[in-house]
């Protein structure tokens, strides 16, 4: 039986399917879509979203479930460490459904594999899925249950803001060929529009200054956050940007006047990199800034014009601030249509980390001795003005900035417990691609070679937040010149070229 026929087999002998999502943009998405379908065929259907940032407490969370002693599981976005600890305990019970995009791990063989059980990993699909390769996990939900759901056409602007939501972080601009047929679906009916303009804006509405000024989405060292800055780029274009003494929104400009602007971006930041070069820095500029700040966007037309939801890519950062604040249900209910009595907070959300990440990267960049960057590698010191909790949100930044996305950044704060270790948070740029499993071997290797016993492995963490890959790194104050002396090199081995 195909996978497919698995889960409609489900739904129609009235299983309570138990859908467990990870806390990802692509979990919560395609949990939604799910769900949404059971719902419409009548089936029964319960949603749980996991924090997955620390392995153990995850895992104690899916016994925890497996125990209630629900008959049928869909895992969405989880990675497959997750599986093999559980498939046992599961298909011993009932049906199971595991879907995930984890590209270092594999499942291992289940020989108890029947038609209760079914794996699918977007990279390594099962030969029995008969799905073509996509990007995200709502993509494969879509396609499983189409055969036999054909109102979930209504839902196909989820995908795509699903795969919206890991551009940043795969250093890619356009949806994969597979997911073009989604995206045909939601044009057609008239969900979604195709719009050329500046793709990191939040609302269409907003004036092209703000837009500019306010960009963290793609930052750009000197301009964003610089008004005046801003209001030069626009002069330099030499586009109209005001009329009757009031600047002009979004909404307001042509496909050609949002070119110029991107040309006059493009000298910008070419002509601060050959100051910094001649200054004795190494800055490299990002040559694809064009593909990044100019591109097709997506709109979502069922949404209010001056809603924070009507574009693709604003839409999947509202959820990426409600899983940092980790309410999942708010996420969860966007995703499910509900609007009107979340938006002002959701709003509010933005703001906030808008407020959040201008004020530490205003302070980082404002004083030269926190910031160092050479060809490959970008060294941060964040000791008192990064937080625990935001430092995921500042390296983000900084890893699809247009001005560093092509390095490694390491991120330095003090431990919070212990005031005689440091934490280390290394995160590649979208533009670097690097082999995260590889320097984490290599680190360990390094450790034991050179006797460092004060760096304990079991401090060595490897995570994905949101679409980020970051490893954690804790090193102890006397150890910290080795570290730093070695860290370079060990990261350039890790490279992929």
């Amino acid at each position: 039986m195909s996978t497919g026929n698995q889960l409609r087999d489900q739904i129609e002998r009235k299983k309570v399917i138990f859908i467990i999502s990870n806390s990802t943009v692509d979990g919560i998405l395609s949990s939604s879509i799910l769900f949404d379908s059971i719902n419409r065929l009548g089936g029964s259907a319960v949603i749980r979203c996991l924090d997955s940032s620390n392995y153990l407490k995850l895992k104690d969370s899916v016994n925890s479930i497996i125990e209630e002693g629900h008959e049928s599981f869909v895992f969405l976005d989880f990675d497959s460490n997750i599986f093999n600890d559980i498939i046992d305990s599961i298909t011993q019970q009932g049906y199971l459904l595991f879907l995930n995009a984890d590209k270092n791990l594999e499942a291992k063989e289940n020989p108890n594999e029947n038609d209760k059980f079914s794996y699918i990993n977007i990279y390594k699909l099962n030969n029995n899925s008969n799905l073509e390769v996509v990007s995200t996990i709502s993509a494969v939900v879509y396609y499983l249950v189409k055969p036999f759901d054909r109102k979930i056409t209504q839902r196909s602007y989820l995908p795509i803001v699903a795969e919206i939501s890991k551009f940043s972080k795969t250093n890619k601009s356009k949806i994969d060929e597979a997911s073009e047929e989604i995206l045909q679906t939601a044009i057609t009916l008239n969900l979604m529009e195709k719009k050329k303009g500046l793709i990191f804006v939040d609302k269409q509405t907003s004036s092209i200054v703000d837009a500019l000024e306010n960009n963290t989405s793609y930052f750009i060292k000197g301009l964003t956050w610089n008004k005046q800055a801003s209001i030069e780029i626009l002069k330099q274009s030499g586009i109209s940007y005001t009329e009757n003494k009031r600047v002009k929104s979004l909404d307001e400009f042509e496909d050609k006047d949002y070119g110029e602007i991107v040309n006059s971006i493009e000298k910008f930041v070419e002509n601060g990199s050959l100051k910094n070069l001649q200054d004795g820095g190494n800055t490299i500029t990002n040559r694809n800034v064009r593909d990044k700040l100019l591109s097709d966007g997506y709109v979502l037309t069922n949404e209010e014009s001056n809603s924070i939801l009507k574009g693709a890519h604003s839409f999947s950062r509202v959820l990426e601030s409600c899983i940092r604040r980790k309410k999942f249900g708010i996420a969860l209910a966007i995703s499910l249509g509900d609007r009107y009595d979340l938006l002002a907070e959701v709003q509010n959300h933005i703001a906030e980390d808008n407020s959040t990440i201008k004020k530490i990267g205003s302070k980082i960049f404002a004083e030269k001795w926190r910031f160092y960057e050479d060809k490959e590698i970008v060294f941060v010191n964040g000791e008192g003005v990064l937080n625990e909790k935001d430092i995921d949100q500042f390296a983000n930044l900084i890893c699809k900035s247009i001005s560093f996305s092509d390095k490694v950044v390491c991120l330095r704060t003090t431990g919070t417990e212990n005031e005689e270790v440091y934490k280390y948070t290394l995160v590649n740029g979208n533009g670097f691609n690097l082999d995260s499993i590889k320097i984490k071997n290599k680190i360990k290797e390094f450790i034991e070679s050179q006797d460092l016993s004060d760096i304990d492995r079991s401090n060595l963490t490897y995570r994905t937040d949101n679409g980020v890959d970051s490893l954690e790194i804790i090193v102890p104050m006397k150890e910290l010149e080795v570290f730093l002396s070695n860290i370079k090199k060990i990261v350039m081995n890790a490279r992929i070229v």
